[in-house]
């Protein structure tokens, strides 16, 4: 959503019109529709996508992981978080779920399923509220928990059975939808933990094609003059999130 500042209108016009462009580039569409916005449902589904794009990367590496985290093994607010859930999704047994669910090897959660993830997370509900700002999940049951952790990687459940056969079936429609998109991005991403990574000057990787249409001369110089007239945080935010972050600092450098 842009912010309504006491700005110029052609400034919220520039930031709407980047916005298009942005969904545009993430979901690989030809045309922005109001659909595709409302899905977009700022910024959400695209932030679940690269959780799930995360997980299901094979660049995914345990020493990545250890590499972050052992920058500064004492303090969790200072780990890369993308690392440290996928560290923690690995550890629970959640990570191995989703990526049977979106194989589809798995259509339903049953006890079975979910009972030594769920007591796994808490018996770390620290780490877990600091990963994923998890909150009460002692008073959460182990079917809610789950549902907490597929819902933040774009998988929906519904409620099936009664107390003595209770599951929850993976919504078929919707998963769908996210994989397709997943597919559409795929040949021309680098993973997503690695983009994540880089942003924090971690691990070099290559610039993915689809950022390099950012990188023209004449991109560089809007997103400039865009940056310049962003003269109110809450415009200067909506820049930022509009725009990957290392477009921004190489044009306002």
């Amino acid at each position: 959503m842009i912010p309504n500042c006491t700005n110029r209108c052609h400034t919220r016009d520039q930031v709407l019109s980047l916005e298009k462009f942005y969904i545009a580039e993430f979901y690989r569409l030809e045309k922005v529709a109001v659909s595709d916005v409302a899905f977009h449902r700022n910024g959400r589904t695209r932030s679940q996508i690269k959780a799930l794009e995360a997980l299901l990367s094979p660049q995914l590496a345990t020493e990545t992981t250890a590499r972050t985290i052992n920058q500064n093994p004492e303090n969790l607010q200072d780990w890369n978080a993308l690392v440290v859930r996928a560290w923690l999704l690995e550890q629970s047994g959640a990570a191995s779920l989703i990526r049977a669910i979106a194989s589809r090897e798995v259509e339903s959660l049953d006890s079975e399923l979910t009972n030594q993830i769920a007591a796994f997370i808490r018996a770390h509900a620290t780490e877990f509220r600091l990963a994923f700002k998890f909150r009460n999940v002692a008073t959460l049951s182990d079917q809610q928990i789950l549902g907490e952790i597929l819902s933040r990687h774009g998988i929906k459940t519904k409620r099936r059975g009664n107390k003595n056969n209770l599951r929850y079936e993976v919504c078929k429609p919707e998963l769908e939808a996210i994989l397709a998109i997943i597919e559409r991005r795929k040949t021309e991403i680098a993973s997503p933990l690695d983009q994540e990574v880089n942003q924090r000057d971690a691990i070099a990787v290559k610039t993915p094609e689809s950022l390099e249409k950012w990188l023209t001369s004449e991109s560089l110089n809007e997103i400039r003059e865009l940056w310049k007239l962003a003269d109110c945080p809450e415009l200067q935010e909506a820049v930022r999130q509009v725009i990957p972050i290392e477009v921004l600092e190489r044009a306002i450098a």
